[in-house]
């Protein structure tokens, strides 16, 4: 199988090809960018658990992002895509929250018990994972063995605090002060050094662990820029809102009984293009108000719209 950054490299070269077959054009925008992929981050810390615990690294990511997707794609209290589709379709602001209650139960059972029930079988026989032969090869499952620990002493738990006192300064200020990405990286430095100066390491020290620990997850790094650089093409080429205008129009001309799901996939489509919750709840939501005018129709468009952040 082709390397994963060679699949993203073929991915660029199909997207510039677009940039000159599709017309360009874009809607006018407020720039107010809302997204999940704040808590990647955490990432590398559930990974070194679920493989300390004799999983795999499929379980540690999983916990992460399958949890997160069940809270943003049923959309209980989200304001920057729930409240964002509802103002622009002209409904009561939360208005079906019993329904979106019901469906945040359902899927949160569900993805619990897909992962209990994997987690199971790797327990079980750590052959059948699909990250199986990748998983030996990573430096990061050298550094998650519970024996060569050691006992718990002061130094261990003033480490432990700080990660702690870190993290929770990180859900505060993402949710109170609206701290970013960037910010988030300033705190994670701050964590690091303040957790090598408990350990006791000096900071010549910390600074090699901090460039040794930062070696592990270039690859990881590599293809998260790669990735990026897809969506700056699209939207480098103004092609983005050509395809979400396509999407949409297309609906007209699907049968009434099937334009429900139709809309559905349309947005799933589209969330490819467009990763911002408010971001896409903008550009699709005035499109689908426009076709489906009443109000049945205008809260089925905020349902189907919510579905593809699964």
């Amino acid at each position: 199988m082709p390397n994963t950054i060679v699949i993203i490299v073929f991915i660029i070269l199909c997207a510039c090809l677009l940039t000159w077959l599709l017309p360009a054009g874009s809607y006018d925008r407020v720039e107010n960018e809302q997204g999940v992929n704040k808590f990647i981050s955490f990432a590398p810390i559930l990974v070194v658990i679920s493989y300390s615990l004799g999983l795999d690294s499929i379980v540690g990511v999983a916990c992460l992002c399958l949890g997160g997707a069940v809270g943003f794609s049923t959309g209980t209290l989200v304001v920057s895509t729930t409240v964002t589709a509802q103002k622009i379709a002209e409904l009561p602001l939360y208005s079906g929250i019993e329904f979106r209650f019901v469906c945040w139960a359902v899927f949160l059972a569900v993805t619990i018990l897909y992962i209990v029930r994997y987690a199971k079988k790797i327990k079980a026989n750590p052959s059948l994972s699909p990250m199986y032969d990748l998983d030996r090869d990573n430096p990061l499952q050298a550094s998650a063995d519970l024996e060569s620990f050691g006992p718990m002493t002061l130094r261990k738990w003033l480490v432990i605090a700080s990660m702690v006192i870190g993290l929770a300064c990180i859900a505060v200020g993402g949710i109170a002060f609206g701290l970013d990405t960037q910010e988030y990286a300033e705190i994670f430095i701050w964590m690091a050094i303040v957790s090598g100066l408990c350990a006791g390491l000096t900071f010549s020290q910390i600074a090699k662990q901090f460039a040794e620990g930062a070696s592990k997850m270039l690859g990881t790094m590599l293809i998260v820029g790669f990735a990026r650089a897809i969506a700056g093409v699209l939207e480098a080429g103004t092609i983005v809102d050509t395809v979400v205008y396509a999407l949409a129009k297309g609906l007209a001309v699907v049968p009434v009984f099937l334009q429900g799901p139709a809309m559905f996939f349309a947005n799933v489509i589209i969330n490819i293009f467009i990763t911002s919750g408010s971001g896409q709840a903008s550009a699709v939501m005035p499109n689908n108000v426009e076709l489906f005018y009443t109000p049945i129709c205008r809260k089925s468009s905020c349902r189907h719209f919510k579905g593809p952040f699964i």
